[in-house]
This record gives C-alpha cells, structure tokens and sequence, in this order.
C-alpha cells in the first residue's frame, strides 16, 4: 500500500492530524491559564494570531450539543408528531 500524494484530498483519511510545534506551545500556554485569552497579551502577533484561531475552534466545541439524550428525544417526538398527522 502506497502513502497518499500530501495534496490528494482524500489524503486526510489516511494521515493523522498533527499540530504543529508552534501550535502546542500556544495550546499549551493556553491550558495553563485556563484558556483565558487575556494570557496571550505580550506573545508575538503571530502567536496572538494563532491563539486566537485555536480558541475559535475550541469555542466550536462549546456550540456542540453534549445532551444526545435530550436530542434524541425531540427527534422522536417530531417522529410521533408527524405519524400522528398522517394517521386517518
């Protein structure tokens, strides 16, 4: 089996994803001060810039529903809501 070309698209399925050094190190900084954005006053604008970008994508998680329950359940009553329109 062959290593995907690095530009194929579907090369992201066969490799895993890595963050760079200059990555964990802002992460790192990060997870030290609780993710307060406040801690990357003083880095270098690029390291700012980085940390900006991996707080917005972190703040993705905050938007995703960690309740499947609740999800689930809403989802089976617009089920019984749509069946019992349809019933005669």
């Amino acid at each position: 089996m062959t290593s995907p070309e690095p530009n194929d698209p579907t090369a992201n399925d066969a490799r895993e994803a890595r963050l760079s050094e200059a990555d964990r190190r802002v992460l790192d900084r990060l997870a030290d001060h609780g993710f307060d954005p406040a801690c990357l006053d003083g880095l270098s604008i690029s390291d700012r810039l980085r940390g900006e970008r991996i707080l917005g994508q972190l703040g993705l998680l905050d938007a995703y529903p960690d309740e499947i329950g609740d999800d689930l359940a809403e989802l089976r009553r617009d089920r019984d809501l749509i069946r019992a329109n349809k019933r005669p």
